[in-house]
């Protein structure tokens, strides 16, 4: 998979013929007026105009007494791309580890450097594609959603705020997504859905790094055990791929063809 493009969180759009000729008649604020806006207004935002005439939020950052306002990035295109970039380095060093093993005379602390790169490309990998799904499916949930749920025989509702922090993983993709989208990608797609499972299961293991048994000298053996073996190509397509059918292309390759 080559680069991604890069997303606003929100898709540059051309204003309307009416906002243009507010936007066009607009007269610039007072210094001391702004400088009031700026400090007195924490949601502040903006937007900012492109060469095609088209708008792009910005949201608003303060440092060193001076105003910035900086284009609204799209974090779950970040995240996957990040993730994306340590997925390029996972199996190169995961040779390179092997290949310092077969050697006769192997050593030690180079195999160790060798394990060190290889697990760290790896955990980094599968951690910031998780993120990106966890991150996609929240973005899905829209603010006046409610879904109920029977806790101890009584009735919850949960707004958006609680589907995100109380809900699992596994209950917002089968049961909250399908209400909202009348689409089920764990149904449709269940061969991919096995391999995003998988992809869960190896990022808890990493967030919550435990020993196996004190008593054992085996403490992280089942961790690096499931590094070598996981399928990474196969869990990064998948989990574009449960993106990309929520959400059409906001995945995609760049068309430049370069990687890096």
């Amino acid at each position: 998979m080559k680069h991604l493009k890069k997303k606003f969180f929100l898709k540059p759009s051309k204003p309307s013929d009416s906002v243009k000729n507010v936007l066009d008649n607009a007269q610039d604020v007072e210094p001391e007026e702004y400088e009031n806006i700026t400090q007195n207004t924490p949601d502040l935002f903006g937007f900012i105009k492109t060469k095609e005439d088209e708008l792009v939020q910005a949201f608003h950052y303060r440092s060193n007494n001076v105003n910035y306002f900086i284009p609204e990035p799209n974090p779950i295109v970040i995240y996957f791309e990040t993730g994306r970039h340590y997925y390029k380095y996972t199996q190169p060093t995961r040779e390179a580890l092997f290949k310092e093993l077969d050697k006769e005379d192997w050593n030690v602390y180079q195999v160790q450097t060798r394990i060190y790169n290889f697990y760290a490309n790896g955990s980094s990998c599968v951690t910031f594609l998780f993120t990106a799904l966890e991150a996609f499916i929240n973005k899905l949930i829209p603010h006046d959603y409610t879904y109920s749920k029977v806790n101890n025989g009584e009735t919850e509702i949960y707004d958006q705020v609680k589907i995100q922090r109380y809900l699992s993983f596994y209950e917002k993709v089968k049961l909250v997504l399908p209400d909202i989208t009348n689409k089920a990608f764990h149904i449709q797609h269940g061969h991919k859905f096995e391999s995003i499972k998988k992809l869960k299961y190896f990022r808890d293991e990493i967030m919550h790094t435990k020993l196996i048994n004190k008593t054992t000298f085996l403490f992280y053996r089942d961790l690096f055990t499931t590094a070598l073996d996981f399928n990474y190509e196969t869990a990064i397509y998948a989990a574009r791929d449960f993106i990309n059918y929520y959400e059409p292309n906001l995945i995609e390759e760049c068309e430049c063809g370069k990687d890096y």
